[in-house]
């Protein structure tokens, strides 16, 4: 899975490329979603709109490439329209997503978080 940041976003193509060369079959471009602890600007709200706008063809095009166009419709009604749609989300019921600080979600989508990790510890 390549993690989009406003610090990677414009190296999508040499990023995608190498793990294609790399032998990689299967390529997942997701963007990072960050709170307000965000000290890094790594958010894809701080881009201008023209690098955005440039972002998000770049991800139609590969995506696309990766036959993923589904996944970068939902992406496209998350940023652009700011509209989360769960309906059309790809995750299923036998996937689950932890973050850095162990906190578990049923989406990369939804921020309403399911548990910890830790909680078991």
């Amino acid at each position: 899975m390549m993690v989009i940041s406003s610090k990677s976003y414009n190296q999508l193509d040499r990023t995608y490329n190498f793990l294609k060369k790399k032998g990689v079959t299967e390529v997942i471009m997701q963007p990072i979603f960050l709170d307000k602890t965000d000290k890094y600007n790594l958010d894809l709200k701080t881009l201008s709109k023209p690098e955005f706008i440039k972002l998000f063809k770049n991800l139609e095009r590969l995506m696309t490439k990766e036959k993923k166009k589904r996944y970068f419709n939902l992406l496209k009604k998350m940023y652009i329209k700011n509209k989360i749609d769960p309906v059309s989300c790809f995750m299923n019921k036998h996937k689950i997503v932890i973050d850095q600080k162990g906190d578990i979600y049923p989406c990369f989508h939804i921020s309403k978080k399911l548990g910890s990790i830790f909680y078991w510890f």
